[in-house]
């Protein structure tokens, strides 16, 4: 439920800003949002995923002697993917700023992107905890309803004032999550506990979370210097559409994952087969709405967001294609890294990102953002079936 409740405010904040700002503002903030997930993505280095693994396998009893070494390889990858990504802005002129100023913006994004790699090693954590709700909070609904709040009480319209209320509500978020999450411990356990290296594990996430994000977001990034900002907002917005039949993937990771860990960790492989069975069961049914729903109402849901946006109904159901595929396939890919196949997760990720920069480079320059849309489809379709594929050889067959 929270998770629903979340989507519905994420759809709101966008609906809000979209009728606020210019489709050429709304595009830059878009690319906001892009580059600190992508700066994020490289320079987390995958810890919060490990986390996951390794404080669900009660590996680690004090997590706040945990923490300050992680902040800090977050504060200084960030600092310099941040600035790194600047100066190749700059000297290859990648990036267009109007609305705010060029060090407005940079150091607007530094901060943010910290403040986003907090939030997400803390909700990592509460999602090691099996403390679902928590990690929902903290992974979106803590800051839009604060972003939410700012921007109807305030009565922002200008793009320098949206960022600067956007990096002020992860910064709250931020903050919060680190006074709860310094207060919690993993419960103690009898049970003897494989042991493995935690940066080693933290190694294949990150490498396979660098390649999901490519898989994900890439062709929107590379989208962004072929197009104009108006196109590349409204291709934002068909991403966040195209995205919301994942949330129940999203909701059901929550729940699994630190159980797919703690059972297989524990050896209890008739159960890590009967939840992906039932996990899976759910999702196809969820799949058959997807179809549905969108077959029918995709320029209806566009057009909320006003005229300019139903020019990305095919688009749409291109996308939706690839998370229908999603949905078939269930929680495999949580499986495959909740059970110490990490490796193979990150073959299947550099595979599959290997075919999205050859489709982007062909498809994106020539046919804009239905290119890039062919491209996510056919990439996330080939990773999760993939994934699926391995979860069935290794893990469900052969025990």
């Amino acid at each position: 439920m929270l998770k629903l409740l979340t989507t519905a405010l994420g759809f709101l904040v966008n609906w809000y800003f979209a009728q606020k700002l210019s489709t050429d503002d709304f595009g830059l903030f878009a690319l906001f949002q892009l580059l600190i997930l992508f700066i994020v993505a490289i320079s987390k280095c995958g810890l919060d995923q490990a986390a996951v693994r390794f404080i669900a396998s009660q590996q680690h009893t004090d997590i706040a002697r945990f923490l300050p070494r992680i902040y800090a390889i977050f504060f200084t990858c960030i600092s310099i993917t941040v600035v790194t990504t600047g100066l190749l802005c700059h000297f290859y002129s990648l990036l267009s700023i109007s609305g705010i100023s060029t060090f407005q913006f940079w150091t607007l994004l530094h901060i943010a992107s910290f403040a986003t790699a907090i939030i997400n090693l803390n909700a990592c954590i509460f999602k090691g905890l099996s403390k679902p709700s928590l990690f929902t909070t903290f992974s979106g609904f803590a800051s839009l309803c604060i972003l939410l709040f700012g921007a109807t009480t305030m009565h922002l319209s200008t793009l320098a004032l949206v960022l600067y209320l956007v990096t002020g509500a992860l910064c709250i978020t931020a903050i919060t999550s680190l006074f709860i999450v310094i207060k919690l411990r993993p419960p103690s356990t009898t049970t003897p506990q494989p042991r493995y290296s935690f940066w080693i594990s933290a190694k294949a996430f990150w490498i396979s979370g660098l390649v999901y994000l490519v898989v994900q977001q890439g062709s929107q990034l590379y989208l962004s210097t072929q197009v104009s900002l108006s196109q590349l907002g409204v291709y934002a917005i068909v991403t966040k559409l195209a995205m919301l039949p994942s949330i129940f993937l999203f909701a059901l990771n929550s729940v699994t994952a630190a159980k797919f860990a703690k059972s297989y960790s524990q050896h209890r492989l008739d159960e890590v087969k009967k939840l992906f069975s039932l996990s899976q069961s759910t999702s196809i049914f969820v799949a058959a709405i997807t179809v549905l729903l969108f077959y029918f109402y995709s320029e209806y849901l566009l057009g909320i967001f006003g005229e300019d946006y139903k020019q990305g109904e095919l688009w749409l159901l291109v996308l939706i294609a690839g998370q229908v595929i999603n949905l078939i396939t269930g929680p495999a890919i949580t499986l495959l890294t909740m059970s110490g196949q990490e490796k193979t997760y990150q073959n299947i990720s550099i595979f599959t990102a290997a075919i999205t920069v050859i489709l982007a480079m062909h498809l994106i320059t020539n046919h804009g953002p239905l290119g890039a849309a062919i491209t996510t489809a056919i990439a996330m379709s080939t990773q999760n079936l993939l994934g699926y594929y391995f979860a069935r050889y290794k893990i469900l067959r052969n025990h």
